[in-house]
């Protein structure tokens, strides 16, 4: 009898301890917002990245003012613990170069806890600011989920999505769906104004499939825009000959809340603005509930 209570006491001893590690090591996960530790990489040459200060080295990486083409995978869930995050290619253009081109295996795993609010000087705001570039016509991201909470308080002329701000003539982005808010207040546009779509701010020549937005949009009573706003897309393909685009099997299945008192322009559940006088997309069996 006392063999057995001593066996049942120390069974419970070790469920307490294994608890009280595996909580622990959840908390040490969460990000802390400074820290970053280059993540290891797999046969493929691919960065495997378990953790949010595994992330966020790439994300430093990506922005020294040159294309970043290398890879990565999460092989896990990701929390970023609300910290700021400064986006994966961040104010890419022309002249900073500084594009993310590689591709992104999200493996079905979801980083959480994103944070960003935007400063005057943002161009494109996102988790991912700007991808594609010339480096990345064959580039894919897939398989990513994102939940989080973007605020635009000040932000002249960007591009702002959840997922990425700017797509730049990548190959596709597939299965990627995001939960992440978005809180835009800012009054400080200029002519060129804002692009703002729930997954993608602006995208030329990428194909996006069977990804979805299930956020909310909250477009503040101080707030103006003077371009696109879409549930999905901000705008795509917009007067520029050449470009051909998908757009398949996607979903919008989130809230816009507009409280403006100005005049918003081109605004829809899957797309805001496209002139296609110069471009060819395709759009076919997509849904707004």
């Amino acid at each position: 009898m006392k063999k057995s209570l001593f066996i049942a006491k120390r069974f419970v001893l070790c469920t307490i301890f294994a608890l009280i590690s595996f909580y622990t090591s959840l908390a040490a996960d969460v990000w802390d917002g400074t820290t970053l530790t280059e993540p290891q990489v797999n046969g493929n040459n691919a960065y495997i990245v378990t953790s949010g200060a595994e992330l966020a080295w790439i994300a430093n990486e990506s922005n020294k003012g040159e294309a970043y083409t290398h890879d990565f995978v999460l092989a896990n869930d990701i929390d970023l613990g609300k910290h700021p995050w400064k986006p994966i290619g961040h104010n890419a253009n022309t002249t900073t170069k500084n594009y993310f081109a590689g591709n992104i295996d999200g493996q079905g795993f979801t980083i959480k806890g994103l944070y960003i609010e935007s400063s005057a000087s943002d161009t494109n705001v996102g988790f991912i600011g700007g991808f594609g570039g010339e480096a990345a016509k064959t580039t894919i991201i897939k398989n990513l989920n994102l939940e989080g909470e973007i605020i635009v308080s000040t932000c002249s002329n960007a591009d702002i999505g959840t997922l990425i701000g700017f797509a730049n003539d990548l190959q596709e982005i597939t299965n990627c769906h995001s939960n992440v808010s978005i809180n835009y207040t800012a009054s400080d546009v200029t002519a060129h104004g804002n692009y703002l779509g729930g997954l993608v701010g602006r995208m030329k020549g990428t194909n996006i499939k069977n990804s979805s937005y299930s956020g909310t949009i909250i477009i503040a009573e101080t707030a103006t825009m003077t371009n696109g706003w879409g549930g999905l897309l901000g705008s795509y393909n917009s007067s520029t000959s050449g470009l051909t685009a998908t757009i398949e099997n996607c979903t919008f299945e989130g809230v816009i809340n507009s409280q403006t008192t100005a005049t918003l322009k081109y605004g829809s559940a899957i797309v805001g603005y496209a002139n296609l006088s110069k471009g060819t997309t395709t759009i076919k069996n997509n849904i707004a509930k």
